[in-house]
This record gives C-alpha cells, structure tokens and sequence, in this order.
C-alpha cells in the first residue's frame, strides 16, 4: 500500500489477472487495472452496516485530482445517510436518457411551434439547417452558451447577419421552451446578445416604382401565383404570409369580402378584409386547387413557403441562376426586368407602400391600422371591438381606384378627403 500519484499510476503495468493498489492516505480509495490495463478509480465503503463498491471513472480520462473530487462528494453523500452508489447509478441513468438536441427539437416542434406559430415550418428547416448539423447527438444539458456564440458567429462569417439573430430568436424560444418543460434548468441563451444591428427598414415605393414594378411582374421570370401574390399584397396591404395561404372558403364573393381567420392572423384575431375591384379580379383569376389554395406552388399544390417569395423578389433585380432543376426555359437565367431601374425592396416593404400612400391620400391612421390589422394596446381598444368594416372598404376602394392611376401613369383626379372614424 502506498500513496498514489500520477508518477506511481502511470508506472502501474497489467498482469495476467485484475489487481488493485489501494492509496495508504484514504481508506477504501484505489485503483483497479484490468489485464488489458484499463485502470479504473474505486472506493470500497460500508452503507447499513453493507460493503459496497463505487467505481469514479478510468485514468487518464479521470485525473487524480478529478476522483479525488468525487471521493470527497461520495464522501458527503454517505455522512448525509446516502448511498453514493445507488446516487452514481441514478446520475449514469439520467444521463443515458438525457433528452437530445434532436429529441428536443422534435419536442419544440411538435408541441409549441407547430401548435402556436404560422412559421413553424421555417423554425424546422432553421433548427435542422444549424442546429441539428452541428449538435447532432449532443444531450441539451451540454449545451453552453458558448456553443451559441460559436453558432452564430459561424453564421455570420459565412454572409447572414440577419439570419443569425433570426436563429438566436428561435433558440431562445426553443430552450426557453425546455425550461419550461423542465430538460434545462437554465437556458444557454441567456444573456447572449445578438449578433447582428438591424436597422428599421422605411422602405416604401414611390408611386413611379410602383408603376414599374407592376408592369415588370407582367413580364418576370416568376411562377403566376407568385406573381398574384405580390400584386395582391400591393393591392390590400396584407400580411406576406395571409396572402400566401389564403384559401377559397375564406372569400365571400358576394360580400366582395376576405375573412381572415383568428388562426391565420398574426395578432390572434379574425380579421375582416374588403376586396376591391382590383382585388377581386386577381383573387378570381384562377380556380381553387384541390386543397381549396388559390395561389399555391405549382411544386407541392400548398402555400409557398415565404422565402420563395423573398427569392422572387429578389430576381427582379438580379439575373435568375440558371438551374438544372427547371423545366421551363423561360425560369432559366432570366433577365431582372428592374436592375438599375429603382432601390430594391422587399415583399413586406409592399405593406409599408400600401399604408404610406394611403395615409397621403388623406386616410386617417386609424383607419390604416384597421387594414393593415395592427393591434392597439392601449385599454380602450380592449373593448373597442368594431371591425371599422365600411371605413376600410372606403379606403381599400380609393386606394384601388388610386393604383389604377398610377399604373395607367395619370394623375390623381379625384379631391381626396380625410377618411376619419367616427
């Protein structure tokens, strides 16, 4: 028996049978080695008068100093009247069904996002295009909050600012989630900043880009319901994600009315949306699909998923890669019908058009909001719950009736009074 130091167990060699050397300073505290000269720290105790034996780890993975650390937690569990092996199997057990990465992505998404977020699916391809690539086996517990900056810094070097705070957004909700759930004491994402400023965009198109950019979807590189899509944003100021879904059952076209359920509707509310000539003339361009989708994907017969839209957007100003995929030639490396022509512009900064030329066509903000659907927080709209259907249709009328000019280059005719609720 003899005092064990790194110099001693490394000096240890393996015999035909499994030996142990036992360390004179701490009573029961050794190490085992294997014939094949595995070397495992051991601590042989008594527990109810029963002996007992606790393995701590091999060396060298298992330093010295690192079991001498768990003898001393062994040692406090046993004068608390615990049996630090019957706590060792516990903790191998919960470690070996310690929930995953995947396991809690899968979780999230089944039992959050997909039940509380119209953009679930892009939380999944997200979390799997990142997180999952690079997480892939690792339990969540493990999870640090330098995996986080080192995942988002990763993001950003290779050209996406912006889709790293959007990953760092989802994160958040994700592991705020397994909290909740109680997998995660602590979230990883605490106190983690986001990677990338984003300035608020005031982007809005002037009447004479407006122009352009209608008659440049006549002609552009673009599926046909991608096309109605933009021009049906541009003609009701709503939402990217409403337009793109917007199924037949939720058109009454006696009414001349879209009525936008709660469950599709950013703020949780149905809302009442009156259809303009111009509206209605692109909403009865074609049929229904078989799911009942009036601009679906010609690819999957569903709703386009939002960057589809972004990426048609974008090919108005830059030349469309040419793409072994498309069949059609006129989607192979086309022409962008408006490079040099004017700034560009995103899909959402259509409804910032829609409201900006609204509000100079004299249409009070109130009733703006009403259209564009913006919740109030303040207490009186708690209980204001008229849905201002008369005064939108008004102002979805003067401003179709607007756009019809500006298409047709003329100019405004009409004397344009403030619409203001009563």
């Amino acid at each position: 028996m003899a005092r064990l130091t790194d110099r001693s167990i490394e000096a240890l060699r393996p015999k035909a049978t499994r030996y142990e050397v036992w360390d004179e300073a701490r009573k029961g505290f050794g190490l085992r080695v294997t014939p094949r000269g595995v070397k495992s720290f051991v601590w042989v105790y008594h527990f109810e008068n029963r002996p007992r034996r606790l393995t701590f780890g091999t060396y060298p993975r298992l330093s010295l100093a690192g079991a001498g650390v768990k003898l001393a937690e062994a040692k406090n569990l046993l004068a608390k009247g615990i049996d630090p092996g019957s706590s060792a199997v516990a903790e191998r057990h919960a470690e070996r069904h310690a929930e995953t990465v995947e396991d809690l992505v899968s979780s999230y998404l089944e039992r959050y996002a997909r039940v509380r977020k119209r953009s679930a699916s892009e939380d999944e391809r997200i979390l799997r295009k990142d997180a999952l690539s690079r997480w892939a086996g690792r339990k969540v517990k493990d999870i640090t909050r330098r995996d986080i900056v080192r995942l988002l810094n990763e993001i950003v070097d290779r050209g996406a600012p912006i889709q790293a705070n959007r990953t760092l957004t989802i994160l958040r909700r994700m592991f705020r989630f397994a909290v909740g759930q109680a997998i995660v004491e602590i979230s990883p994402c605490d106190q983690v900043e986001a990677p990338s400023s984003e300035n608020e965009r005031k982007r809005a198109l002037s009447e004479e880009e407006v122009r352009l950019l209608w008659q440049a979807l006549d002609t552009a590189s673009m599926e046909p319901n991608v096309r109605r899509i933009l021009r049906l944003m541009l003609v009701t100021g709503q939402r990217k994600g409403e337009v793109m879904g917007l199924h037949a059952q939720e058109i009454d076209h006696e009414k001349r009315l879209w009525v936008l359920p709660a469950d599709r509707a950013k703020n949780g509310r149905e809302h009442l949306i009156p259809l303009s000539t111009a509206a209605l003339e692109i909403v009865t361009q074609v049929a229904p699909n078989e799911a009942g989708y009036l601009f679906p994907s010609s690819l999957t017969g569903q709703p386009y998923r939002g960057q589809s839209i972004d990426h048609a957007t974008r090919y108005l100003f830059d030349p469309r890669p040419i793409s072994k995929a498309r069949k059609k030639p006129s989607q192979r490396g086309s022409a962008a019908p408006l490079a040099g022509l004017m700034e560009r512009f995103t899909p959402h900064d259509l409804r910032r058009t829609v409201a900006t030329r609204m509000r100079e066509l004299g249409i009070s903000r109130g009733d703006v909001k009403m259209i564009l659907n913006h919740v109030e927080t303040d207490v009186t709209a708690r209980y204001d719950r008229y849905d201002g259907l008369a005064e939108k249709r008004r102002a979805l009328d003067l401003w179709a009736r607007r756009l019809d000019q500006i298409i047709a280059g003329e100019q405004p005719v009409d004397n344009v009074v403030e619409l203001a609720r009563a």
